[in-house]
């Protein structure tokens, strides 16, 4: 199997398989409730959980453990191969997903919970992200890069819609996990079959040979750290607002089927978004050079979200179906616009590094979105909705920082 056509068969083999294994958050959120409610099937109930903040724990969880597995697998992929390295994470992710739903039948209330996170963590460190976003990166020239990952970024944008519509059609949270579980173990052989390793060399980049010790770690580089930084704020956006969008609407008292049909118009957002800003920057390299074309859009898109979360909570609370969903649409753009040039920019600094830079963004990347995520979700809890958004557009404005610094600092001529 081979040929010019190969890359795009990875592409979209490895964007349906991201798109489901992302679906274990969206489906944990959509089974979430605000309170305890007599009668109605979620997670809460089933685990005897009253507190909305703790229940968002598992959501959380697997966002901070994911920086963790992520990390070791951007180290592992150059080493044993991407192959390898998914075959020892996946089973972490998919395992788990058959075993929770039995939980509450095997064990008391606190002990079937704190079981259930200790497997919601192992299914973070499972999620493959570092495997598949850096193989991506590097199946793809410069020139098509950004919008390569723009389109691997809108798998992962849509499995919100899809997997809210999965929860809403399937009802039973146990029976929507099981079923998730299955297409996750059938996608996962199919790309295992599939799948071959990347090119050793960039096309059309020869890596340069130099002498031990002139090379300079990754660790100690200051474009490292500002991608890291750019990945974090991208991270803060995107797990801040999937994480809140369904549980918030449920708090204004939407019903379930229209925040079925509002996410799924929140994850479209990133059809249009994220391959666009892949596309421009892609455009904007011949002129002004990969580092640069990719931090520009990049920090339009963290100009983009700090508003749109800003007015979002207006637009919802007037009431109007017709607005709120037009700003549960505008809230997604945000984060999959900022997603597709911000994950190109590992592998554009160096593609024989493309997996550890990855993976050293994602780990400190994920904290940074479960931070988000539980502090949205405690501050809409504790104080006011409006102010929680208010907080999670703040941080999200100071994303355009390293945007600007970047292209001044990175060492790659031409880059």
């Amino acid at each position: 199997m081979g040929g010019k056509n190969y890359k795009w068969v990875i592409l979209l083999t490895s964007g349906s398989l991201m798109m489901f294994f992302f679906m274990v958050q969206i489906t944990w959120v959509m089974n979430v409730t605000q309170e305890v409610e007599a009668g109605i099937d979620s997670i809460n109930n089933s685990f005897g959980v009253s507190s909305y903040p703790i229940a968002m724990l598992g959501f959380s969880i697997p966002v901070f453990t994911q920086g963790a597995g992520n990390f070791l697998q951007g180290n592992l992929v150059h080493r044993i191969g991407f192959r390898r390295t998914f075959l020892i994470f996946a089973p972490l992710l998919i395992v788990p997903q058959f075993i929770i739903p039995l939980l509450p039948n095997l064990a008391e209330g606190q002990i079937s919970w704190a079981i259930c996170l200790s497997l919601r963590g192992l299914q973070g460190i499972g999620l493959p992200f570092g495997v598949l976003s850096p193989l991506i990166g590097l199946w793809f020239p410069l020139e098509e890069r950004g919008m390569a990952q723009g389109v691997f970024m809108t798998f992962v944008g849509v499995n919100s819609g899809v997997g809210a519509l999965f929860a809403v059609a399937l009802g039973d949270w146990a029976h929507t996990f099981i079923f998730l579980g299955c297409v996750m173990l059938m996608l996962s052989a199919i790309w295992v079959f599939l799948v071959r390793e990347p090119p050793l060399l960039e096309r059309g980049v020869e890596r340069k040979e130099t002498r031990k010790g002139d090379k300079v770690s990754i660790y100690r580089s200051g474009a490292t750290w500002l991608t890291v930084w750019i990945i974090s704020i991208n991270c803060w956006v995107v797990f801040g607002t999937t994480g809140n969008a369904a549980p918030y609407l449920r708090a204004q008292g939407v019903d379930a089927t229209m925040i079925g049909l509002t996410i799924l118009f929140f994850s479209l957002a990133s059809l249009v978004a994220a391959p666009l800003s892949g596309v421009i920057s892609d455009k904007l390299i011949l002129r002004i050079g990969a580092i640069r074309a990719r931090s520009y859009s990049v920090s339009l898109g963290f100009g983009l979200a700090t508003v749109l979360i800003v007015v979002y909570p207006g637009l919802v609370e007037t009431g109007i179906p017709a607005l709120i969903v037009a700003g549960t649409f505008l809230l997604g753009i945000g984060g999959p616009w900022s997603s597709g040039p911000g994950w190109a920019l590992p592998a554009d600094l160096d593609p024989h590094e493309a997996g550890a830079i990855s993976g050293l963004a994602l780990i400190m990347g994920q904290a940074v979105g479960g931070i988000a995520g539980q502090t949205v979700a405690i501050m809409g809890d504790s104080f006011a909705w409006p102010a929680a958004w208010s907080v999670l557009a703040l941080v999200a404005a100071f994303g355009v920082m390293p945007c600007l610094l970047l292209p001044k600092i990175a060492s790659t001529k031409g880059r």
